[in-house]
């Protein structure tokens, strides 16, 4: 299944490639130095909000993904080069995986469920992020993982 992520400064859209429907939708605000995220579904509820942190001492990345049901989930940089990414779910553990260029993979139990192009941006889809995957169930998930 294919997805389209479309963004316009801080509001992202994610859509249905073949069918051409909106999903769910994003913003990022900036406020006094820390960024919160919050993503919507059509109705305009909130399904998640997401805060990043950054500790300087340990030199690790952080964001807490909070879902409407009161969960938080917490997205934390496993090395120091900052491009691999873990977080667990329900006893799953989903990793994001930044390559080289503008590519990066999403693993669900360490079998890769996603490809998230970006390079597209400048060619092929303007202002258009692709996302390939083969668990459109976890599409809410890895939504909330890329941004």
């Amino acid at each position: 299944m294919i997805y389209i992520i479309t963004h316009i400064g801080h509001s992202f859209k994610l859509y249905e490639e073949e069918s051409g429907e909106q999903l769910l939708s994003a913003r990022w605000d900036t406020l006094l130095g820390s960024c919160i995220g919050v993503v919507k579904d059509l109705e305009g509820s909130i399904l998640y909000t997401i805060k990043t942190h950054f500790s300087i001492w340990k030199w690790r990345f952080k964001a807490s993904i909070k879902k409407n049901i009161g969960l938080t989930l917490f997205l934390e940089s496993k090395n120091g080069w900052h491009n691999l990414y873990e977080l667990y779910y329900h006893g799953v553990k989903y990793s994001l995986k930044i390559h080289k260029g503008r590519k990066k993979s999403v693993f669900k139990n360490d079998l890769q469920i996603a490809v998230i192009n970006e390079a597209l941006v400048e060619h092929i889809y303007r202002d258009k992020i692709k996302i390939e995957t083969n668990s459109p169930e976890d599409i809410e998930i890895i939504f909330a993982m890329y941004l």
